[in-house]
């Protein structure tokens, strides 16, 4: 990159979005509109503004055995309909539980936009979650995390989710566990639908080749009528159908450090998952935070990349990631290595992550992780199903549809003095959390050295 300018001030290239409008009808559903012109697809995301992490106590798994069980079907939509439907319209229909969101993402060629829409808005507001498809949805989430248990990555970042978020509803598995998945039954799926599947503080997305008054007006048709259920029997206080839930509590940084050794004696190499809690989605630390975290190992050039993969020779992948939440993120340095080996990559984990907190960022570092990150945004929102996505959590978060139009420039505003500040915040925690799978015999006594040491079996995450 020739410029004569500092490295760390360079003017990286604008991106404007497309044209969008927004709406926001009486039920409390936010509508959005992008024009994607040129699209051959019309695309729409869905968010409900209540998660996985909002689950009554005893119920996990709940949300995403919900979500599952909104594609077998609704009243008066029965499974073999809705297959057909999908297969007439060509439609790629996606659900999905996530802590803070659940969501209902859609797609279908152009001419296909206005049955894509009147579908949708049917499969929530007439749910049934049949009990004929409930037995067979609810073994198949259970086998699935079962089947899991082999999978020594798996089994990692599973584990440093529940230690990283101790004591947090974020803790809780989306997937559940499995003891609480046997005793979910259609009750307990129809309060779900109650509280969870309503208009207000929900957020409608809608990406398509039409101008976006005219794709707001398609959306309202199909989702104006859209209202709270009024069962009496769900037990549900009027008030939560007319808000968005206010956010969680934040999850409360770990007083001491703590290591959780996942016993798999036939393992050959060491899993490692470093965590801490970090940012929320609304701090105003996170882009000189995102900066940092992509020069320190947030990318294949990254500085624990080079250290631990190209000059050491300890793994062939090693790298940190900043998971942002609406109530509480956390920052996860991940390798792995040859069990005799784990001790020497721990110990350059570590001191690579106090010397970043000390010393900082190269100019040419940050250079090239500010590039990096304002190269991705055109990328990353190429198509309808991108664009729909990307406004749907930008206004679940609260920002003003002209939010990502300035982010290559907030990026490039951030000195190189910030970013060091905001590193310190997760890369000199006052306590880590650590996760280890492998061979415990092997791997216990190097794993005493950097907390309080824990050794479980593979099953305690069911």
């Amino acid at each position: 990159m020739a410029d004569s300018r500092p490295a760390d001030t360079l003017a990286l290239g604008a991106w404007r979005a497309p044209p969008r409008a927004e709406r926001l009808l009486p039920n409390g559903l936010t509508c959005i509109a992008v024009e994607a012109r040129g699209s051959m697809l019309a695309a729409l995301a869905i968010a409900l503004p209540r998660g996985s992490a909002r689950e009554p106590e005893g119920e996990t798994g709940l949300s995403e055995l919900a979500m599952g069980l909104l594609r077998r079907g609704s009243s008066g939509l029965e499974v073999d309909a809705l297959d057909a439907a999908l297969e007439r319209m060509g439609m790629e229909l996606r659900l999905e539980a996530t802590p803070d969101t659940l969501w209902l993402s859609a797609s279908a060629p152009a001419e296909h936009l206005e049955p894509m829409l009147a579908l949708t808005a049917h499969l929530l507001r007439y749910p049934t979650f049949d009990s004929s498809e409930l037995k067979g949805a609810r073994e198949r989430q259970i086998s699935h995390r079962i089947a899991h248990l082999d999978d020594p990555g798996w089994v990692a970042d599973s584990a440093v989710i529940r230690l990283g978020y101790a004591g947090h509803p974020y803790a809780r598995p989306v997937s559940g566990r499995v003891a609480e998945l046997r005793r979910l039954g259609r009750p307990a799926l129809l309060r779900f639908g109650q509280r969870q599947l309503l208009p207000a503080g929900a957020v409608l997305s809608l990406a398509a080749d039409l101008d976006a008054e005219r794709s707001l007006a398609l959306a309202a048709r199909s989702f104006a009528s859209w209202k709270p259920p009024h069962d009496k029997r769900a037990g549900v206080a009027a008030e939560s159908s007319r808000s968005a839930p206010p956010p969680l509590a934040a999850p409360k940084p770990a007083a001491e450090s703590r290591v959780l050794l996942v016993d798999m004696p036939e393992a050959t190499q060491a899993q490692v998952r470093i965590a801490c809690t970090a940012f929320d989605s609304s701090d105003p630390g996170r882009f000189a935070g995102r900066l940092a975290n992509v020069a320190f190992g947030g990318c294949f050039t990254s500085r624990l990349m080079n250290r631990a993969r190209v000059e050491r020779g300890l793994t062939y992948g090693a790298g940190s990631a900043l998971f942002e939440a609406e109530s509480g993120g956390l920052f996860l340095m991940s390798s792995h290595t040859r069990n005799e080996q784990l001790p020497e990559l721990m110990d350059l984990l570590f001191t690579e992550a106090a010397r970043a907190a000390a010393e900082g960022f190269s100019k040419s570092e940050l250079a090239a992780a500010k590039e990096l990150l304002s190269s991705q945004l055109p990328m990353e929102l190429e198509t309808a199903e991108a664009l729909a996505h990307a406004f749907a959590a930008l206004r679940r978060l609260g920002r003003p549809l002209d939010w990502l139009d300035r982010q290559a420039e907030r990026v490039a505003e951030v000195e190189r003095a910030e970013v060091t500040r905001q590193a310190r915040r997760f890369l000199a925690p006052p306590a880590w959390s650590v996760v280890l799978v492998g061979p415990a015999k092997a791997l216990a006594p190097s794993a005493e050295r950097y907390g309080r040491l824990e050794v479980l079996s593979p099953k305690w995450l069911l």
